[in-house]
């Protein structure tokens, strides 16, 4: 840790000189990190700008340093109301607080998952029930059926097989909109759940114990350094500080910068795949209301005032069946 009296958090102007000698990551860092983003936007690597009292040269590490320029990091304070973790010096705390803010994350691909598994599933029956809809459709249209269908009974209540053959395509009408849902459904509420869980869910827990092994790399070499006057200290020794401490605090900065990107991408993406879902839905209901209002309930309405109607003729028409049994009855035990 450094020795001097840290100045207060301000802005500044980095120091002059030449860059870190590497800034590569270790070959199980690299992985994780390509996987969590390191790279930056459109593959730049990431930067090294301006913030005190965050990463410090080796000339913070000794009493007797003359330099007094403030140290370069990586800056925290954008003054963002959306970071849940702060980037902040490396302390025993802090890494408590990274490791209880992924277990606190954790159920997230839980849920994901299991949205996605009903959701699918949901989706896949629906599938199925329309096929069987559309299979019922198919068998009421079929010609064979039209002699057995023709009556000259009720006339008022129009013509059957018309009638059935009207409904079947009303049927395949609703089939055609439950088909719409599905896609709907697949191609928004779904492939936005997906598509989070295939690119933006990492394992953070591997990656997060590779960062913390890079930091017992950089205390063991500070500390093996610090045996001895930074007088004597070998440029080979300098370089190999300066090399693990950066690609500790680079690591570092990762983890902590994909947990606030994934605590503000949950988020976005739960709402806009039940905004998907809902406009899917929405879709279906509006075109079901304006073929099944507008259309079918109009024929559907007259039919019933005709059903109600001609079902007291039958009723009447039970009884006559009824008394002409009866009558038949007495006229039959007469003649014995």
């Amino acid at each position: 840790s450094p020795s001097k009296e840290r100045k207060p958090r301000s802005r500044s102007t980095p120091p002059s000189g030449p860059p870190p000698a590497n800034n590569t990551p270790g070959k199980a860092a690299a992985i994780r990190a390509k996987q969590l983003g390191v790279q930056g936007e459109r593959g730049k690597p990431a930067t090294v700008v301006n913030s005190p009292a965050k990463t410090f040269g080796l000339q913070d590490f000794t009493k007797d340093s003359p330099d007094t320029r403030e140290p370069i990091g990586i800056d925290q304070g954008f003054g963002s109301d959306n970071v849940a973790l702060e980037y902040t010096n490396d302390s025993p705390m802090a890494r408590r607080q990274i490791e209880a803010f992924q277990g606190a994350m954790g159920p997230l691909r839980k849920l994901l998952l299991q949205l996605l598994s009903q959701g699918t599933d949901f989706v896949n029956k629906t599938r199925v029930a329309n096929e069987a809809a559309v299979k019922m459709a198919k068998e009421l249209s079929k010609r064979e059926y039209s002699r057995l269908l023709f009556t000259n009974s009720y006339p008022e209540l129009g013509d059957l097989s018309t009638t059935l053959l009207s409904f079947s395509e009303q049927v395949n009408q609703i089939a055609e909109q439950q088909s719409v849902l599905v896609t709907g459904l697949e191609n928004g509420f779904l492939a936005e759940l997906r598509e989070f869980v295939h690119h933006d869910l990492a394992d953070v827990v591997l990656f997060q114990e590779d960062t913390w092994k890079l930091g017992s790399r950089y205390e063991a070499s500070l500390g093996k350094a610090l045996e001895k006057h930074m007088d004597l200290w070998t440029v080979e020794e300098k370089g190999n500080i300066m090399e693990t401490r950066q690609r500790f605090e680079l690591s570092r900065f990762e983890i902590v910068k994909y947990l606030n990107q994934l605590d503000a991408k949950k988020k976005f993406v739960l709402l806009r795949s039940m905004n998907q879902a809902l406009k899917a839905w929405g879709g279906f209901f509006e075109k079901g209301h304006e073929m099944m209002i507008e259309s079918c309930l109009t024929k559907v309405a007259e039919r019933d005032a005709a059903l109600s109607k001609c079902q007291s003729v039958l009723e009447f028409e039970e009884r006559l069946w009824g008394n002409s049994r009866a009558r038949l009855e007495a006229e039959l035990v007469g003649a014995l």
